[in-house]
Parts: C-alpha cells; structure tokens; sequence
C-alpha cells in the first residue's frame, strides 16, 4: 500500500486589531514620554533591567503638543522608573514603577 500525506494546510486568520483609543484633546492629565531599557550586562555581576519613562504632562494632550518646548510653562516633567532582576527580557515590564510629577506653580515656579 502506498502511504500519502494528509498534512493539512492552517488557513491564516487575518487579525482583526481594534479601533486605536480616542484621546481626550484637552482638560485630563495627559502624559507624554518615552520609555528606554538599561541593562546591568558588562556593568556588574547582578543582572538587572530598568525601564524608565520620562516625558512631560500637562492637563490635556493638545498643551504638550502645542509647545513641546513648554515655553509656556504649561507642562512638567515626569519620570518613573522599574528595577528587576534575574535578566528579565520581556518589553515593557508590567508592575510597579516609582517616580515622581514636577507641579509648576502658576507662573512657571517649580514646585
């Protein structure tokens, strides 16, 4: 009896992804950042990452978009920052972050 392969063929399912989120333009706390990884690797015998995210906030994302320079002292900064252990790869790393808001007083004074 001759053999025949009944290998069958996985039909791709095209993804559907949803509709990106509608941003609030103005009038909510909006931050805008970036985030980078840092790596212990050549720097020490303990392997750790640290994600950090610094940017700038503002009540509504059309101020920080408007001046991004925050000539107008409209926006602060932000960073926050995440520490693990043990050469962790996965990018961003969910949990807790620590980090701190700047809070302008009104007429561009930092607080």
């Amino acid at each position: 009896p001759t053999k025949t392969n009944k290998t069958k063929k996985k039909e791709s399912v095209p993804q559907v992804k949803p509709p990106p989120t509608k941003l609030i333009p103005t009038g909510v706390v909006c931050l805008r950042g970036k985030l980078v990884r840092n790596t212990s690797e050549g720097i020490s015998l303990d392997k750790y990452c640290i994600h950090k995210i610094t940017g700038m906030w503002a009540m509504g994302l059309d101020k920080i978009l408007a001046d991004p320079e925050n000539s107008k002292g409209e926006c602060s900064n932000f960073e926050y920052e995440h520490k693990a252990s043990g050469g962790v790869t996965a990018f961003p790393l969910s949990g807790k972050y620590n980090g701190s808001f700047l809070v302008n007083a009104p007429h561009g004074g930092a607080k």
